[in-house]
């Protein structure tokens, strides 16, 4: 069974890209593209309320019998949330239930020659899976893994 997870992310390409990338290994349920919308719709969700995910995005959206939140074991939030989003969202989940975060380290160098903007779905994804795997490795222990 694929690990269910949520995803903070503004850029449709890429949300597209990380939920088709990530399977099967990994499910997002549940997709969020805006801090309000994450600040209503998380807490609800983690707690088991069947919500669905006003982006339109995530497994759960036409799911028949949708993953229930309360098995979600982490929300990936990509680098378009400022430090002062990130922290809302942080501190909405953390409310119902400590998780760990999968936040996007925009502070860390693109190769050489890359384009300016946020790097290629590839990179996320490579990125991206080695901190999902740290946070496996400590047994989904709530806090905050750089990808």
């Amino acid at each position: 069974m694929a690990v269910p997870l949520i995803l903070c992310g503004k850029i449709e390409g890429n949300i597209k890209s990380m939920c088709a990338s990530l399977a099967p290994e990994y499910d997002i349920i549940h997709v969020v593209r805006t801090t309000d919308d994450a600040k209503s719709e998380l807490p609800a969700l983690l707690k088991g309320d069947s919500v669905k995910p006003s982006s339109g995005f995530g497994s759960n959206t036409d799911a028949s019998s949708p993953t229930s939140g309360t098995e979600v074991k982490a929300v990936i939030v990509g680098g378009g949330y400022s430090p002062d989003e990130f922290e809302a969202i942080k501190s909405a989940v953390d409310g119902t239930k400590p998780l760990p975060f999968i936040r996007a380290d925009t502070s860390k160098p693109r190769p050489a020659g890359a384009p300016p903007g946020p790097p290629p779905p590839s990179e996320i994804r490579e990125r991206l899976m080695k901190a999902l795997e740290e946070a496996k490795g400590k047994g989904w222990e709530a806090g905050l893994y750089l990808f």
